[in-house]
């Protein structure tokens, strides 16, 4: 790369090109004499490379070096996103994510897979426009006996793509339900049974929000809501194979 000389400013210009690989570069910068006796620069005589060994003081006489740092970075994300969640609830798995920024955005296809292998498209989700954090949910009202693997395609404007990490939930065979909450509705106590040990029990209010939650023993766990106002309540069995159930509760005044 040639530029041209002023006495008062010299102007340099380098296209990066789209195969750079993110990362930092030095660039160093070459000023050479045109050679004549006076150390002008004249257009009439032929540029000289100057000498790049700093030790040696030819490098005054022909030109003189200049480096400089060039941070080459990697293309913003179009989305970033945050948590994506699956939970099982009354035979449904519904499906939660958030994004911290948006750019072009055009929306999500959520994709489902029994082995991670071949996928299908069970819908789409129009991108929303505003301020960030954005909150997003789907709900896949037929979800498979066994393993379920959901993972989001996000699509730009222009038809850029990218995937999210995937997120898995195990289901029972449909009609197969060996946990027992009971008495529903319940003054105080409940009783949980079914339990094979190990498992997590979590109680949720309406708006979601965690109330309660204990490791669970072999057979069953008695809980006291006592201290809970009335109204729905969802109780949450998760096992040590990621495998959730979800159970209405209904809490009344004594």
């Amino acid at each position: 790369m040639n530029a041209g000389f002023s006495d008062t400013m010299t102007t340099l210009s380098m296209a990066i090109p789209s195969s750079a690989v993110p990362g930092t570069y030095r660039m160093r910068v070459l000023g050479v004499y045109n050679g004549d006796s006076g150390g002008g620069l004249s257009a009439l005589y032929p540029m000289r490379p100057c000498n790049l060994d700093e030790n040696d003081s030819t490098v005054y006489k022909y030109g003189k070096t200049l480096d400089f740092f060039v941070e080459i970075a990697e293309d913003p994300l179009p989305v970033k996103l945050g948590r994506f969640t699956a939970i099982a609830k009354a035979g449904a798995v519904y499906l939660e994510w958030t994004t911290f920024s948006e750019t072009e955005n055009k929306g999500f296809y959520i994709e489902r897979s029994p082995d991670g292998k071949a996928w299908s498209v069970l819908g789409f989700v129009k991108g929303k426009a505003g301020m960030t954090p954005l909150d997003y949910n789907y709900m896949d009202s037929s979800p498979l006996a066994g393993l379920n693997i959901y993972r989001l395609r996000q699509m730009d404007f222009n038809g850029g793509i990218d995937y999210s990490p995937v997120i898995k939930i195990v289901l029972d065979e449909k009609g197969k339900d060996d946990i027992l909450v009971y008495p529903n509705p319940a003054t105080r106590y409940i009783t949980v049974e079914g339990l094979r040990g190990n498992e997590r029990i979590s109680l949720f209010n309406a708006s979601g929000s965690l109330i309660l939650q204990r490791q669970a023993g072999a057979g069953k766990e008695l809980m006291d809501l006592l201290p809970l106002d009335s109204g729905v309540y969802f109780l949450q069995v998760s096992d040590i194979y990621g495998r959730r159930k979800m159970k209405q509760v209904m809490k009344q005044g004594e």
